[in-house]
């Protein structure tokens, strides 16, 4: 929904502020975000051709929603992945660049004016995986507010329980959850989710 130039196709962002407005009107937080997928990844090689655009993007959606409170949240991108499928344990480099994305983002929307330098900021890992040992390598940007940026990852666990056979093609799915395995997996996710994004990086 971009031409040449970078601009934004001005009905398309209309649409996405109608349907911002409605959240607004409702009284509800609202979510503002990029799906990096198909054009997209946390590969260096790619990240400089893909430097300008996801710049100008976000520059164009700051400027437009800058006079919208805190109930609107910014997030950089969704499962940004280093290579088609690798959704598990991307290589150091990729962390690298999810650094500079969200860098990026921090720094286009903080100059956007208006409530863009105090907005709450979303950000995700490589593939907003969950778990801790792939998570050691994430960074945060460094912003000009203290204690405005969110961090959010994508927990499917157990993955043979919450996505059913006709999503991702499952072929173990079950129908129960509740043992006494399946309580300690899950504990075991949140506490290495909490461990890094809240004991480690506050």
């Amino acid at each position: 929904h971009m031409d040449a130039e970078g601009n934004i196709d001005k009905l398309w962002l209309d649409r996405v502020q109608e349907v911002v407005d409605y959240c607004m009107n409702a009284g509800v937080y609202c979510v503002i975000n990029t799906s990096g997928y198909m054009w997209m990844t946390c590969n260096p090689a790619d990240w400089e051709v893909q430097k300008p655009i996801y710049t100008n993007l976000w520059k164009q959606i700051a400027e437009r929603f800058a006079g919208y409170g805190e109930k609107l949240i910014f997030e950089s991108c969704n499962e940004v992945l280093y290579a088609e499928g690798l959704w598990n344990y991307p290589p150091v480099e990729a962390y690298d660049v999810m650094h500079e994305i969200h860098q990026t983002f921090v720094d286009t929307v903080r100059a956007g004016g208006g409530y863009n330098e105090t907005r709450n900021l979303m950000l995700n890992p490589s593939a907003a995986g969950y778990d801790y040992e792939m998570n050691k390598n994430f960074t945060l940007p460094t912003d000009t507010v203290e204690g405005h940026l969110m961090a959010q990852v994508h927990c499917y666990v157990p993955q043979d329980f919450t996505l059913n056979e006709t999503n991702l093609g499952s072929t173990n799915f079950r129908y129960e959850w509740g043992t006494a395995q399946d309580k300690m997996q899950l504990d075991e996710t949140l506490l290495g989710i909490k461990k890094r994004f809240i004991d480690e990086l506050g």
